[in-house]
């Protein structure tokens, strides 16, 4: 049986739109995306993100825990610029799903989405 490749929408986003982040520290960070609950699968991710505001901020993406530094992929972002990369990430399904997640330097001045987003299904 051949795999399947499906677009898909981060879970965190309403109906594809960019998430705005609002979370500051590891433990309000906010879920971007939950992975398949079937071990084999799994979601691969492409995030940007833009910076509204007039800073530098960073923000911080945390990929199926929140272990300093294994877990974390901290992104600087320039003021007033985007779209910036934040990098591809691969969300793995189980029976507990991986969940990807993110928090910043600064509230409400980060909006990030997906370029491309996929769900393999072997």
């Amino acid at each position: 049986m051949a795999a399947t490749f499906t677009p898909i929408v981060l879970s965190g986003s309403t109906q594809g739109r960019a998430i705005k982040l609002t979370a500051t520290s590891i433990g309000t960070a906010q879920t971007l995306h939950t992975g398949p609950s079937v071990a084999g699968q799994f979601d691969d991710l492409e995030l940007w993100a833009a910076n509204t505001g007039s800073g530098l901020e960073t923000a911080t993406i945390c990929n199926g825990g929140t272990t300093d530094p294994d877990d974390r992929v901290p992104v600087p972002i320039p003021p007033i610029v985007g779209p910036i990369c934040l990098g591809r990430y691969r969300v793995p399904g189980n029976g507990t799903p991986n969940v990807l997640k993110a928090f910043v330097t600064t509230a409400n001045v980060i909006n990030v989405w997906a370029v491309q987003a996929t769900h393999y299904a072997p």
